[in-house]
């Protein structure tokens, strides 16, 4: 955020307690990990799907991606 020029430090906007790097802010935030617990929870009980909440999940938004190259068929 500080190299946006959007703050004038490089905490994380959300918790203001650690460096906001992208993993952080999208992925090891603690005001985030909860949001991406229900979202892979609600994916798995609508698709009968066993996915895992991993960095590569939330940072790249591959849920659709996931989803889309898994062996059930939806």
């Amino acid at each position: 955020m500080a190299r946006l020029k959007i703050r004038n430090d490089d905490l994380c906007w959300r918790c203001n307690t650690d460096i906001g790097t992208m993993v952080h802010m999208l992925y090891e935030c603690d005001k985030v990990k909860e949001l991406w617990e229900k979202i892979v929870h609600f994916v798995n009980n609508i698709f009968s799907l066993t996915l895992h909440k991993n960095p590569a999940l939330s940072s790249s938004c591959s849920v659709c991606f996931s989803l889309l190259t898994t062996s059930k068929t939806i």
